[in-house]
């Protein structure tokens, strides 16, 4: 394990890596995720935190500083940006939200470097791949249950998948969001698949599965890039799909806590609840589960006993069985008509919540976070 040095009474100096727009006017960030940042920043700055945010290739090894911008905030929510040159940090967040920007040689060489540097504490280093997530917690016997039957997609396992369960998935293993996402339906003698991109539901027909694997063909050019996963029989609100994406964070001690969860509903007869597809009314939790389990109160009992085990345990084998420094975690869950909660995607890229009680306990738990990494020399992810 390597050693690092005490950071002491000093500000903890914290770096983001960023994949933030900047303007053309004044190369300064700009955007949403601009002002996504600003809210870190502001309350970087209540817990005495010195900050700032990077591209990966503003980085100088020989002179450890890096060329950078922060953002100086003022009174009533103002505040401007500022170009610097910073000293090296304590901490790297890593939230380039570009995989092809993350793949490239170059930021796979930087994320290295920073992870081994002694005095560095690099985390969420990586976009996580659903094949390998899949595995993970498919072969841990405290998460094997949380996960619906999957394969990497090819014509074998898509046909035995087909005959076994009659409805399945086809999933890009690194997209998010939906995209690519192919739903593919077996009834009687006919086989019909729909993208979940498609700007209207549109279902195409196929005589026979050797017709469905060759129109699948011309979209699908790598089938080791995909898996094929069972239908769910997702629980509805008022006829619609939905699903909860919840957050889970480590806090001030180091320890992962449940940040918060969100419901999305899907509009009428989507399959996919992500943002350009989803309705825009605001759903609680709290309330859907109400609504689907018609006030069964052993149902509910048991949705919030899965997801307790879920928090608990997913992060921890995760970041253990990975061998990977994690922090934050977004997991999508779906509850079936039956009330059994499953996990259908993790990403260590977590988007920001809308929600504001959510939004100000993650950058509570995060400042936190930051201050404890800063201060201490983690352990390795302790046994479960």
């Amino acid at each position: 394990m390597k050693e690092r040095t005490n950071v002491g009474a000093r500000k903890p100096r914290v770096a983001v890596l960023s994949t933030v727009r900047l303007s053309s006017q004044d190369g300064l960030p700009t955007g949403k995720e601009a002002r996504v940042l600003e809210e870190q920043f502001s309350m970087a700055k209540r817990y005495g935190i010195s900050m700032f945010i990077f591209h990966w290739d503003r980085v100088s090894w020989l002179k450890r500083s890096i060329k950078g911008y922060t953002y100086i905030s003022g009174v009533e929510k103002t505040g401007h940006w500022v170009r610097k040159t910073f000293a090296f940090p304590d901490v790297v967040y890593n939230r380039i939200l570009s995989r092809n920007i993350e793949n490239l040689s170059a930021v796979k060489q930087l994320l290295n470097k920073f992870d081994h540097d002694p005095d560095i504490h690099l985390f969420n280093s990586r976009f996580l791949d659903k094949w390998e997530v899949y595995e993970v917690l498919a072969n841990n016997p405290l998460t094997s249950g949380m996960v619906p039957p999957t394969r990497l997609l090819s014509s074998v396992d898509l046909e035995g998948f087909l005959d076994t369960y009659s409805e399945v998935f086809i999933k890009p293993r690194n997209n998010n969001a939906g995209r690519g996402i192919i739903k593919v339906v077996q009834k009687s003698s006919n086989i019909y698949f729909c993208h979940a991109e498609s700007p209207s539901p549109q279902w195409h027909t196929c005589s026979s599965f050797y017709d469905l694997y060759r129109q699948l063909s011309t979209t699908i050019k790598k089938p080791g890039n995909y898996m094929v996963q069972t239908g769910l029989d997702l629980a509805k609100l008022n006829g619609r799909v939905f699903d909860a994406r919840a957050q889970v964070q480590k806090n001030g001690n180091g320890q992962w806590v449940f940040t918060g969860i969100t419901v999305r509903v899907a509009t009428r007869n989507r399959f996919v609840t992500y943002d350009k597809y989803s309705l825009n009314k605001s759903v609680s939790f709290t309330k859907a589960i109400a609504k689907v389990t018609r006030g069964a109160e052993a149902t509910k009992a048991s949705i919030n006993t899965q997801l307790q085990d879920l928090y608990n345990l997913v992060p921890r084998v995760l970041e253990k069985d990975m061998g990977l420094s994690l922090a934050v975690l977004s997991i999508d869950i779906g509850i079936d008509a039956h009330g059994k909660v499953w996990i259908i995607e993790v990403s260590s890229k977590s988007d920001s919540f809308t929600e504001k009680y959510i939004k100000a306990r993650h950058l509570r738990y995060l400042m936190e976070y930051f201050i404890y990494i800063s201060r201490n020399n983690p352990q390795k992810p302790p046994n479960y």
